[in-house]
């Protein structure tokens, strides 16, 4: 895409249509297939219909000339590291799709599935952190210190005012078992949307008062050590200072709502689906929250066939 150059912004430009050239928006560079619309500064400043363009341009009323230029060249600079972004995100979709077709059609034939009536659910998945690493004591002291804030406020709270989580009080239907399929997949993802709960863990005052209502003879500092209890020697580099390498160290009731309500879009199609189903699922080496950034590597990084039966792997790369 052709944009403005530095030194055309940097002067006052010409119109390009007195001398044959063809019209481009000084801020995006799209062509002006139409005359620009008759104004003080046509001439000058050419600008397409766009409306983030044209506020770019209203502020020129609002600068002196040399500084309006130099907000311009900021603007189009801008609009140009957007461009080539949005070009590497569109490469990357195409390869990514094509590349997860061609390892779900080896996935299919790795299973030697038969045709039926119904078709293997295809899933993409993200990464969770591979490394464990010892935990920092200045995690965990952050960690302390955000609990406490939160334990003071969660005690000032009227108590039973916060309903119980529906992890804690849900269970499996009698008689009945729940599908393995949701916990194989999220064992395969590794904790893939776990990374951004960092020293915090997403444990607010309501979670606190609940684990409070049901604990009640224990005192905020009490609670405090409760949680701190729980935190393991070596966590998952670079996620919640929960994660472990097994999972999460917190049992379900002491986990934040968000923890325990939260499902990826993979997650919940196997939830809505039914239990004697086969699961065709690549994953991907980066996380939930950063796999669509174009700068780092997301390479297939392992493939499985999930059943009631089990897992079943198959080599990548």
């Amino acid at each position: 895409m052709q944009l403005p150059t530095q030194s055309a912004i940097h002067q006052r430009p010409a119109n390009p249509a007195r001398h044959g050239q063809s019209v481009r928006c000084v801020v995006c560079a799209a062509p002006l297939h139409a005359r620009p619309e008759p104004s003080a500064h046509a001439d000058c400043y050419p600008i397409c219909h766009a409306i983030a363009c044209r506020m770019v341009l209203s502020r020129r009323a609002d600068m002196s000339e040399a500084n309006f230029r130099h907000y311009l060249r900021r603007e189009a600079q801008h609009r140009r590291e957007q461009a080539v972004l949005a070009a590497a995100s569109h490469a990357r979709r195409i390869e990514e799709t094509e590349s997860n077709a061609r390892t779900w059609t080896a996935l299919h034939t790795f299973a030697r599935l038969r045709a039926g009536p119904a078709a293997p659910l295809q899933l993409l998945l993200p990464s969770g952190p591979a490394r464990a690493r010892p935990l920092a004591q200045s995690r965990r002291a952050r960690y302390r210190a955000h609990l406490l804030a939160v334990a003071n406020i969660a005690a000032a709270m009227t108590p039973g005012t916060q309903p119980a989580s529906a992890a804690a009080v849900s269970g499996p239907v009698p008689d009945a078992t729940p599908s393995p399929l949701p916990g194989r997949l999220c064992a395969l993802c590794g904790g893939g949307c776990c990374t951004r709960g960092s020293d915090h863990a997403y444990l607010g005052a309501p979670t606190l008062r609940r684990f409070m209502d049901a604990h009640p003879a224990l005192s905020p500092e009490e609670v405090v050590a409760a949680y701190l209890e729980r935190v393991t020697h070596k966590t998952q580099a670079g996620s919640c200072i929960n994660h472990t390498r097994t999972g999460c160290s917190l049992p379900r009731d002491m986990r934040s709502d968000t923890c325990n309500d939260y499902a990826c879009a993979s997650l919940a199609e196997v939830q809505a689906g039914p239990r004697e189903q086969v699961v065709l699922v690549v994953r991907r080496k980066r996380d939930q929250w950063s796999r669509d950034r174009v700068d780092l590597d997301n390479a297939v990084n392992g493939a499985a066939v999930l059943s009631e039966a089990g897992v079943r792997r198959m080599r990548v790369g």
